[in-house]
């Protein structure tokens, strides 16, 4: 396993892709070094998980999950419920009528709902993640959205006749 601090991408505009067009580490690391950057070593006790494909980070995701104990530093408004072991950041707000199932992260300065589902196998991190519930509707604060998404979720609007804030935040790309 590796980690770097900042340093990284200090050399990082120097790597160069292999024959597989890939960044090898070996060439990240030695560039460190070249460039007169500390790299030392650090022997990780227990266990831990290849993460090269997206499987992997997915079962990954389950492992850490499956470890984890409910803390609730947030708020649960009635209405919401919050089923099995969910951490709740500090400054994070369940609204009414939605459901966190766990195992599930919610990070600090979050809100969910109203009328969200979230998890099981979940980790929404903030400050920007507001998730609004409601069919099958998926925002975020700042209005990003896929172009397929966004598409769906205007139709949505259109046929419930909601009147969408996001639309002028997060213009249709295409």
């Amino acid at each position: 396993m590796y980690a770097f601090n900042s340093s990284f991408f200090k050399v990082y505009p120097k790597l160069k892709p292999i024959w597989r067009n890939e960044m090898e580490i070996t060439d990240a690391i030695s560039l460190l070094i070249d460039s007169g950057f500390k790299v030392v070593p650090h022997n990780v006790q227990g266990w831990w998980k290849d993460t090269g494909n997206p499987e992997d980070i997915l079962e990954a995701n389950h492992l850490i999950l499956d470890g984890i104990e409910s803390l609730n530093e947030g708020m649960v408004e009635d209405g919401a419920s919050v089923v099995g072991r969910v951490r709740i950041g500090k400054g994070s707000v369940i609204t009414g009528r939605s459901v966190v199932r766990g195992p599930s992260i919610i990070g600090e300065n979050c809100k969910i709902g109203p009328n969200a589902c979230i998890g099981p196998y979940i980790a929404v991190r903030g400050p920007l993640s507001d998730i609004l519930g409601g069919g099958r509707r998926l925002l975020h604060r700042d209005g990003r959205l896929d172009r397929e998404r966004r598409a769906e979720v205007r139709a949505e609007h259109d046929r419930e006749g909601v009147q969408d804030t996001e639309r002028e935040r997060a213009p249709a790309q295409g």
